[in-house]
């Protein structure tokens, strides 16, 4: 039997929101964003860049309105190890972040180390960037967004870099993207200067790689080029085995500090909240 609605604009809206609940579950909308990592780029192509310290500051003191800080339900699905095929050879860690609530969604922040741009003027621009010995290191996240965004982004910035290895780590063992944070900036304490043959670009890839390797049980996929890894003009610089111990060994201090920082960013918003009860 055929059931007929009168012509009237109440039946068409009730029907445009029925034929939308219907269509709903089927849609894919765009996960919600964080201040320091995008899962998608609705105003295009963007970035922001940040010092790991920067970076680890911030996210330990996000809180979002119901007073959780979600960075500790962003995962490191994997990291990349990459390497510029041209000039120096600089090398560079790019990370994907799990969203907190949606599988698809992916964050991508990439990570490198230079050399400060206020000794610009002293750069002889022959390795990553500078031959100088004894200069302030520049060590930086570039938060470039969805997966889409970073190919662009790597294709733009370093045409030349290939993808020497990826390291993938277990869904019982991933790192959060604030234990990450918390990484970078514990690596960067440990050597503030850059040094040519010691303290350089592929030294800032490696102690980081490997300190997670160990942290976080991560497991290797050793691409074909992957021995190229800390090498300039076929000479090693690297790895550096003591500078990954004392990472490791540094970790659970800088992680319960990052913690502390978490909790004073709590105790803050609480008593706001408890002064606002009191004014009103």
């Amino acid at each position: 039997m055929a059931i007929f609605l009168k012509r009237d604009p109440k039946n068409r809206s009730y029907i445009r929101r029925f034929l939308a609940a219907l269509i709903r579950p089927f849609m894919s909308e765009r996960p919600s964003q964080l201040p320091q990592l995008f899962f998608h780029n609705p105003d295009g192509p963007q970035r922001i860049q940040e010092t790991v310290v920067q970076w680890n500051t911030h996210m330990s003191q996000y809180l979002d309105a119901d007073g959780d800080n979600t960075y500790t339900r962003c995962f490191l699905h994997h990291v990349e190890h990459h390497k510029c095929s041209d000039g120096a050879g600089h090398e560079f860690l790019v990370f994907h972040f799990t969203h907190w609530d949606s599988s698809s969604a992916t964050g991508i922040v990439c990570a490198e180390r230079a050399v400060n741009p206020g000794n610009s003027s002293r750069q002889s621009g022959l390795l990553c960037p500078s031959l100088s010995d004894n200069m302030v290191a520049h060590d930086t996240v570039s938060i470039v967004g969805s997966s889409h965004a970073a190919t662009a982004y790597l294709e733009q910035k370093y045409p030349s870099s290939i993808v020497l290895c990826k390291m993938y780590f277990p869904s019982r063992s991933r790192p959060s993207a604030l234990q990450v944070s918390t990484i970078l900036a514990l690596v960067n304490e440990h050597s503030l200067f850059y040094s040519l043959y010691q303290r350089q670009c592929y030294w800032y890839a490696d102690t980081i790689w490997r300190s997670l390797k160990r942290l976080f049980f991560g497991n290797e996929d050793l691409g074909t080029d992957h021995n190229l890894r800390a090498r300039y003009a076929g000479v090693q610089l690297g790895p550096c085995d003591k500078s990954v111990d004392v990472v490791c060994e540094r970790y659970e201090l800088a992680w319960a500090q990052t913690l502390e920082q978490l909790s004073r960013a709590r105790n803050l918003r609480e008593a706001q909240l408890a002064r606002v009860g009191i004014c009103s």
